[in-house]
């Protein structure tokens, strides 16, 4: 499946027109990522909303003793952190990658352009 055909099945996403589609993939960047590789840890500022792509990615909470629990996993088609990145608050938890995993990456601003318009 190609990205723009992912993106149409995007909750967020699923009543824009392909040219917004488009749009959003000029202003987006595709992040490729390991597996353990974190793409942003709890307490970051929220400045990007994530589609994973290809692979998993697991949204973890640290505790004060060092524990970490898993909250949520995300597979292809997900966003991730997207109330985090419309309040303007920082990430409320970590997200790291399960397995090789492929993400597209847009900006909080670009993001908000998007979310106004509609």
């Amino acid at each position: 499946m190609d990205t723009i055909e992912l993106l149409k099945k995007v909750k967020i996403f699923t009543s824009l027109r392909e040219e917004d589609l488009q749009k959003i993939l000029g202003w987006s960047s595709i992040g490729k990522y390991k597996k353990g590789a974190f793409v942003f840890h709890e307490g970051d500022e929220s400045e990007w909303l994530y589609i994973i792509l290809r692979g998993k990615v697991k949204i973890v909470k640290h505790s004060a003793s060092g524990q970490d629990t898993i909250l949520e996993v995300h597979a292809a088609g997900d966003t991730i952190a997207e109330v985090a990145v419309i309040d303007g608050r920082p990430y409320p938890a970590s997200a790291a990658c399960l397995g090789e995993s492929s993400l597209l990456k847009i900006s909080r601003s670009k993001f908000m352009e998007v979310i106004v318009s509609y």
